[in-house]
């Protein structure tokens, strides 16, 4: 098409939109783009679904994760030798200092798995707050731009109109370059947002629940079987024990000592 044809296919778009009383589909079309546009976190698109939390916050989850998972895959693959011969970590534990032991391990687990959820917490808030805005914008936007489309197809086929697009019944000839600059790259945000962003929206939300839920799980996890496996210790310590205490008691050599009697 020439100039001449988009500046008059823009007009007559213009004038269609009036003969229907649709002008407010087209406000709530240039509201809401302008709302997309001047989002301040728009540029940050991406990141707000799948990179948002800091930096502080993964070095706490691996941290927390490596000692929750290490404690509990030395102790199902030692059992109770966990205690009894490795000690906690691998640190060699005398029977004296296991408990102090056992307590600064609960301690370190406790303490960096409340900050840990602290930081999440505080990276999903501020997520939640630029994203949440920003969300409700874009679908704001396509769904005006899904009505302001349908329109548009009922003019091309009201009017026989076969030449010209969208963009150009809705902005006209292309001396208005910064207007299709801007159509250009709001139709890649919608791209990226309808095609990539809602798509793995309830993956990303699955991996949300697993980084708060699952992660601090696994850590409560290992300070249980910790406790439980120094419990089953002492327990078969104790019996052990008795099991050598009775046994002497019924040897020859002390009955012999006591009575006299061979």
């Amino acid at each position: 098409m020439n100039e001449r044809e988009k500046t008059q296919l823009n007009s007559d778009f213009k004038d269609y939109i009036k003969a229907n009383d649709a002008e407010h589909t087209l406000d709530s079309y240039r509201r809401t783009m302008e709302g997309v546009l001047g989002n301040p976190y728009i540029n940050d698109l991406g990141s707000l679904f799948s990179d948002w939390q800091g930096h502080a916050t993964i070095s706490m989850k691996r941290a927390f994760f490596s000692i929750s998972a290490l404690s509990i895959i030395q102790i199902f693959v030692f059992g109770e030798a966990f205690l009894a011969q490795l000690g906690i970590l691998g640190v060699e534990a005398t029977p004296t200092n296991t408990v102090r032991l056992l307590i600064v391990v609960t301690v370190s687990l406790l303490c960096s798995g409340a900050l840990y959820l602290a930081a999440i917490n505080r990276d999903k808030a501020n997520r939640n707050y630029k994203a949440t805005r920003l969300t409700k914008q874009l679908d704001a936007h396509l769904n005006a731009e899904k009505e302001l489309r349908e329109i548009y197809d009922k003019f091309r086929v009201d009017t026989n109109n076969t030449s010209g697009t969208f963009a150009t019944a809705l902005i006209g000839p292309s001396v208005f370059k910064s207007k299709y600059e801007r159509y250009r790259n709001l139709q890649s945000i919608l791209h990226h947002y309808q095609h990539l962003i809602k798509p793995s929206q309830r993956k990303q939300w699955l991996l949300d629940k697993y980084d708060i839920f699952v992660i601090p799980t696994i850590g409560i996890l290992a300070i249980i079987l910790m406790w439980l496996f120094w419990l089953l210790c002492q327990t078969e310590c104790q019996s052990d024990m008795e099991a050598r205490n009775s046994l002497y008691l019924s040897s020859p050599s002390l009955n012999f000592m006591t009575t006299g009697k061979a």
